[in-house]
């Protein structure tokens, strides 16, 4: 099934989004290739998919966020492996999932960001050579909750 789904208008509206929220969207193909993003990602993701294995881990987590929603209009929101809140929702046409939105790259607005940073620096340290050098880019991540997100 070929999508009728005008990309470009659903873009430009994304990127209004973007400015009013301040975090990035991205609308991804059913292969999860990204087919728009409204913004390139936060330095700290930059920073941490600059590394093979980080970027290995974020695609990981994309597609498994993903795959835990349907054809519905059900949003699926998680934190990812270094340790933000995103969501994602289906984009359906005729049933089928013709794409899907994300948003977000923030971290949990009713967290302690300090905590917070410290279970992600954790989670990094498996991996990566120098996770405190990434510590900044991290706290100026913004922040929202769940409930926001939704």
């Amino acid at each position: 099934m070929k999508a009728t789904i005008n990309f470009e208008e659903f873009g430009r509206l994304l990127s209004s989004l973007s400015l009013v929220s301040g975090m990035r969207f991205s609308i991804l193909a059913p292969d999860f290739r990204v087919v728009y993003a409204s913004v390139n990602p936060a330095p700290f993701c930059e920073a941490v998919c600059a590394c093979e294995e980080g970027l290995r881990r974020c695609q990981s987590c994309d597609a498994r966020l993903a795959r835990g929603v349907s054809g519905g209009s059900a949003v699926n929101i998680r934190s990812c492996h270094a340790g933000l809140l995103d969501a994602v929702i289906p984009v359906t046409e005729g049933g089928q999932v013709a794409a899907y939105l994300f948003f977000g790259q923030v971290l949990d607005g009713e967290a302690d960001a300090e905590q917070q940073w410290e279970r992600t620096r954790r989670s990094l340290s498996a991996w990566h050579s120098d996770p405190d050098s990434l510590r900044e880019a991290f706290m100026r991540l913004g922040s929202c909750t769940v409930e926001e997100l939704k």
